[in-house]
């Protein structure tokens, strides 16, 4: 049994095929686009007609790669943008109406679950483990074991709306800066994490992936050197100091293949990553690739057995 999975982010959009054969899960493709559908939505309250354009696109495509896999069974959820949108309903009925495509708009603590599920993963064997998931609109924190979620939190901001707010402008002001940093620190002040020498750190989403892939000098993304990798302090320090003194153009310009569609975010990105390691007590945090998607296509296999 083939299964398609598409995680409707808010800055990505994400499909992974996976197949179900003889009580054993192999995922066999994955791919990604970013049309962005969190982009001005704080001004507007809405989608733009260019987002929605873009985001037709990428599932036109998709559909047609999971026709070409013969998949018997299409999952697909969506988080913060369409969480937030007045217009996404009028945007799931039309999905419906042109591609037959149902779009679960899930709530955070869903989302937070499944992001558990798939970065743990990449990482089996563990007694407990402490995820962060860094999306475009949102960001989940869940801690847990194998057999249950002991804490789940989504917090309502991410890589985009950080930058929207804070790192609009480039050059970056130092008080912005240290803003941004201060409101990070106090949003996950009261966090229970206290994870030194217990949990298991594991960063999930594009910020950690595209970090781990610039980090290893890699010329396109190849999942098994980029799952399971590891970055340390002193690396973030390293990419704030860079990211803060580079424009966003050059940065794209210099990493085209991990920073397209996200070479003005990935600071917010990595500030949130350095908070969440200083928090965790550790020296290094683990980053997995397998994200929501990965959770979906784990938790509808654990339902059939």
């Amino acid at each position: 049994m083939r299964i398609a999975s598409i995680d409707v982010g808010s800055n990505t959009v994400l499909l992974l095929i996976a197949e179900w054969k003889k009580g054993q899960l192999k995922f066999i493709k994955n791919d990604y686009r970013i049309p962005r559908l969190r982009k001005n939505l704080s001004l507007t309250g809405r989608i733009s007609e260019e987002s929605k354009t873009k985001f037709f696109s990428v599932l036109n495509e998709y559909m047609g790669i999971i026709a070409q896999f013969h998949c018997e069974k299409i999952l697909c959820s969506a988080t913060a943008a369409m969480r937030k949108a007045e217009n996404s309903g009028e945007i799931i009925k039309e999905v419906k109406e042109i591609f037959g495509l149902e779009i679960e708009v899930i709530p955070g603590e869903r989302e937070a679950e499944y992001s558990f599920l798939g970065a743990t993963s990449t990482f089996p064997g563990k007694d407990n483990y402490a995820v962060l998931d860094i999306g475009g609109a949102s960001t989940e924190i869940i801690t847990g074991n194998p057999k249950k979620i002991t804490y789940k939190q989504s917090f309502p901001f991410g890589a985009v709306t950080l930058t929207e707010e804070y790192l609009n402008e480039f050059p970056y002001k130092n008080n912005n800066l240290t803003e941004l940093e201060n409101f990070i620190k106090k949003s996950f002040e009261t966090l229970p994490l206290n994870l030194k020498s217990r949990s298991f750190p594991i960063a999930v989403a594009g910020t950690p992936t595209s970090l781990v892939g610039i980090k290893l000098g890699l010329d396109d993304y190849i999942e098994e050197k980029v799952d399971g990798a590891f970055l340390t302090k002193d690396d973030l320090n390293k990419f704030i100091n860079y990211f803060t003194k580079t424009s966003p153009l050059r940065l794209l310009e210099d990493n085209p293949v991990f920073l397209e569609g996200r070479s003005d975010v990935i600071l917010a990105g990595t500030m949130l990553l350095k908070e969440f390691l200083l928090k965790s007590g550790s020296d290094m945090v683990n980053v997995s690739g397998r994200g929501l998607r990965y959770g979906m296509v784990i938790d509808y296999v654990n339902s059939l057995k």
